[in-house]
């Protein structure tokens, strides 16, 4: 099959965004189980502030691990979370009803500005395209380049031309004792959902999805060697986890970064 983008063709790429129609549910074998991209969250309970993880009947305690490896550890599993649900959005567009075009847009809306998060300034670290997409065909890049400027200056931030709104007034015929009938404004807005624009999505979400649970996985074994190196009276010593749910009013305070 032959991609193109912006006039570059390539029968190697699986990158798109040519504007054909809007998507359509694509009979893609990637896409075949949602289950595929279902979070799954740790077995937890919370006791008071401290929150008792884990689903190993061998495991007497859960512990805090600290230092750099965890602060990228947990960066991961933030990525992985986001990424993930990027994911389910995507699949969730290709379900909806073709006459539910809001919904299709939110979920197609949700899933852009959550694979670019993980791209993005903030607390945890920020992935890199060019190590992520370094061995994906350069149409990858391409695509990237252009979904983080449509998050950035239509999605979350209107600055382009993708959305336009031209006041307009209605003149009558002269006849009557008032010229204008109505006084309104035309606003035409581009249709990004479209199908070689879902699959190139799609396709990124992907990748970095697959980049990051390679890194959580590799780290995951990193740090249990590193444990397993300390003496057991050390381990034992280590403090268990513990969780304090956010409130209202910090929703303008950033979390320490650890």
């Amino acid at each position: 099959m032959t991609y193109s983008v912006q006039g570059v063709k390539s029968n190697q790429s699986s990158y798109s965004r040519t504007p054909s129609s809007r998507a359509k549910s694509p009979s893609h074998p990637r896409f075949t189980r949602l289950s595929e991209t279902q979070v799954q969250q740790l077995p937890a309970t919370l006791s008071g502030n401290t929150l008792h993880v884990g689903n190993n009947p061998d495991a007497i305690k859960a512990i805090v691990v600290e230092g750099p490896l965890a602060k990228r550890f947990a960066d991961l599993a933030l990525h992985r979370k986001d990424l993930r649900f990027a994911e389910a959005c995507l699949i969730e567009t290709r379900s909806v009803a073709e006459d539910k075009d809001l919904v299709q847009e939110a979920l197609w809306r949700c899933a852009i500005v959550h694979f670019a998060k993980c791209f993005g300034d903030g607390n945890r670290f920020q992935l890199s395209a060019e190590k992520i997409f370094k061995t994906e065909p350069p149409e990858a890049m391409i695509c990237f380049k252009h979904f983080k400027e449509l998050r950035n200056k239509h999605v979350i931030h209107d600055a382009n031309s993708f959305a336009q709104s031209i006041p307009t007034a209605g003149l009558n015929d002269g006849k009557k004792p008032y010229k204008i009938e109505e006084v309104t404004c035309t606003t035409i807005v581009k249709d990004t959902l479209v199908q070689g624009s879902y699959e190139a999505l799609s396709n990124l979400v992907r990748v970095a999805r697959e980049w990051v649970e390679r890194e959580f996985d590799a780290l995951a074994a990193r740090i249990k060697s590193d444990l397993e190196a300390e003496s057991y009276a050390d381990l034992c010593a280590k403090p268990e986890p513990s969780f304090n749910f956010a409130n209202w009013e910090d929703v303008a305070i950033e979390r320490p970064k650890k």
